[in-house]
């Protein structure tokens, strides 16, 4: 008995390295420095990685892509386990949020103006489809602002505008895009925060973990 009991626990027992570690990715926008003229976005993983957030940053004199930039150090230290390590994260983190001002949600909606699935392709491992999607700005049109903004997506092309943030004295929006952006996360939402610039036309291409290029 004491044997079939042991061979049953073997088989149930989950193996650490096919365990599942999809879950959500989840923007949460901090505010900006007016001092510094920087917009911060904190990423934050719902999932089995451990990550902590990454801290996210746009210069808003124009020296960053529309995507932002990661702070280094908020990406490589992960580990938990080292107290005097979480000590100086936790300060580096402070010393960014305590000089932040609140950014305003504007009252907008979040289905965009039009959508065109440009390419579709299917990966074999994992076994899903890609779409790359462009979207057009919202029916209301803020101070022109005229963006195509190109999606690639994973499962299904659905994207949606989950939140956009007017920013104090200047014309620019901060938008925060939804879309499902990993291919082996088991379709769960990633959320990905964007600057669309006035005064430019330009294609923003957005994908996760978009700082690899």
């Amino acid at each position: 008995m004491k044997s079939w009991m042991l061979i049953a626990l073997v088989v149930l027992l989950p193996n650490p390295a096919n365990a599942y570690t999809g879950g959500p990715v989840t923007a949460e926008v901090l505010g900006w420095d007016p001092a510094d003229h920087k917009v911060f976005v904190a990423l934050h993983h719902h999932d089995e990685s451990g990550y902590r957030p990454f801290l996210i940053y746009f210069k808003l004199d124009g020296s960053t892509d529309s995507l932002g930039t990661v702070v280094p150090w908020s990406m490589e230290d992960q580990d938990w386990s080292d107290s005097t390590n979480n000590s100086k994260r936790d300060k580096q983190w402070k010393a960014v949020t305590r000089r932040l001002k609140p950014l305003v949600e504007m009252d907008a909606g979040t289905i965009p103006k039009s959508k065109q699935i440009i390419e579709t392709t299917h990966l074999k491992n994992p076994d899903v489809a890609r779409y790359r999607v462009v979207i057009g700005w919202l029916p209301h049109s803020w101070n022109g602002l005229g963006h195509d903004i190109e999606v690639e997506a994973y499962s299904e092309p659905t994207v949606n505008f989950h939140r956009l943030y007017s920013i104090p004295g200047r014309q620019d929006v901060l938008g925060i895009i939804a879309f499902i952006g990993r291919p082996d996360d088991g379709g769960d939402e990633t959320q990905v925060p964007i600057l669309i610039r006035a005064g430019s036309n330009a294609p923003i291409k957005v994908r996760w973990r978009w700082w690899e290029k």
